[in-house]
């Protein structure tokens, strides 16, 4: 849950929230670090090769959310955000190019 409301969020770009109320940034990054490490580790086992690359979950992510995907070893991330990459960009966010039948 996003807020007492019952709102919900994407959880990568969002404090949760329970009956004590929101979590501290301290938990927030240690939950997303969390989720990272776990997802890491079970693609190593199974090809035997740490992930590089992470797709954002509904496109969402903030400055928070990247700086730990790169310390956790995928400093390459995939965005919903349409628009052509350049070989001087950092590949920090890749955007989206959508190809039509007309393109």
């Amino acid at each position: 849950l996003a807020n007492p409301q019952g709102n919900v969020q994407p959880a990568v770009t969002t404090a949760g929230w329970s009956q004590n109320g929101y979590e501290s940034m301290a938990d927030y990054r240690a939950r997303i670090k969390a989720d990272f490490d776990a997802s890491a580790s079970q693609l190593r086992e199974q090809t035997g090769r740490a992930p590089r690359i992470l797709v954002w979950p509904y496109g969402a992510f903030n400055q928070t959310a990247l700086d730990l995907a790169r310390a956790a070893g995928m400093p390459y991330t995939f965005t919903l955000a349409e628009g052509l990459n350049k070989l001087s960009d950092s590949g920090s966010t890749v955007r989206r190019y959508l190809l039509e039948e007309d393109t």
